[in-house]
């Protein structure tokens, strides 16, 4: 068990350092309700399964199903218990939820949500338009939450710093240009005014963006990174072109 336990040990990621913090946070827990039920066993659980733990918390950084590693290293504590005679699962399944959430507030890419560490963006939708030169132009819609803690963020300067926008073509790969559609409506003007405005701590708004394509045959990738993290790079969102 120690053997497998350790088997990935070199993958560990930077991910570990903050599962380590959940962990420590519970155990700590754990000693001020010592002489409560089930609290001792757990105790031992713990101590046997914390490098395990650490180490599929290093794997979900790198592995985009880290549901699926949850469940399967939930199953595998269960042989934990059984080896060492070890009750209180439900103790076990707090902390693993406990973790998860840690994990999915990390910055880095799901779906068509940016994480980074002060903001989320997500693309909940996209139309294309006329370019007000000739041309074709994107429209992104997005919301936008401030998750820091005392920070004031606009939309507009955060998606041009964390969202790189290109395209490919049939002989290259092209940065896009912010784009500059040749209708308006009072909904885009609305949206643009949110996007311009910076946003309070805990706040989510609406909002939306425009880029010039440079053909309408392939879709748009952004690449995604954090500025408040030296420019980490968190993943690759792409963006199917609307009725291709």
């Amino acid at each position: 068990m120690t053997d497998s336990i350790k088997n990935n040990d070199n993958e560990m990621s930077d991910a570990v350092n903050s599962a380590d913090t959940v962990l420590t946070k519970n155990e700590a827990t754990l000693k001020q309700h010592k002489s409560e039920d089930g609290v001792s066993d757990m105790s031992k659980l713990v101590q046997y399964s914390h490098t395990l733990i650490d180490d599929y918390m290093g794997q979900l950084k790198l592995d985009k199903k880290g549901n699926s590693l949850i469940s399967k290293e939930a199953l595998l504590s269960q042989k934990i218990r059984k080896q060492f005679n070890i009750s209180a699962p439900t103790k076990l399944n707090t902390a693993i939820k406990s973790a998860t959430k840690a994990i999915n507030t990390m910055p880095g890419v799901s779906g068509k949500t940016i994480r980074t560490t002060n903001y989320t963006i997500t693309i909940t939708s996209t139309e294309i338009t006329p370019h007000f030169e000739g041309g074709t132009d994107l429209i992104v819609y997005y919301t936008f939450k401030n998750t820091s803690k005392n920070k004031n963020i606009e939309p507009t300067e955060s998606l041009i710093e964390g969202a790189h926008f290109t395209q490919e073509s049939k002989t290259s790969i092209n940065d896009l240009d912010l784009g500059n559609p040749s209708k308006d409506s009072d909904e885009w003007s609305s949206l643009e005014k949110a996007a311009s405005q910076k946003v309070k701590p805990g706040a989510e708004v609406k909002c939306m963006g425009s880029y010039e394509l440079d053909n309408t045959e392939y879709p748009v990738k952004i690449q995604a990174t954090d500025p408040d993290n030296n420019d980490a790079k968190l993943g690759t969102i792409t963006l199917e072109l609307p009725n291709n």
